[in-house]
């Protein structure tokens, strides 16, 4: 079995706007990821490379709980059980 290790990358200082359906996150990021701390800027971009390469998803914290985020185009990344409601 692979050996994976938990890595954590600090993004604490990037606050994207609120979300409604007139704001585009996408046009904010190529509008402000220069403007943005270039070291948070990297690790942002090394987490969503992650999610494009590998079928391991990637925990985000929100405001109450962590959150999991993964592919949903890699079939191996949804099927991999840990996105399946546990009641």
């Amino acid at each position: 079995m692979t050996q994976r290790k938990t890595r954590v990358l600090p993004i604490t200082a990037i606050q994207p706007p609120h979300v409604d359906s007139e704001t585009s996150l996408l046009d904010w990021w190529y509008d402000e990821k220069d403007s943005l701390p270039q070291d948070q800027v990297s690790c942002l971009l090394e987490a969503a490379r992650g999610l494009q390469a590998s079928s391991i998803p990637i925990a985000f914290p929100t405001e109450t709980v962590y959150g999991l985020g993964a592919d949903a185009t890699r079939s191996e990344a949804i099927n991999s059980g840990l996105f399946y409601s546990h009641p």
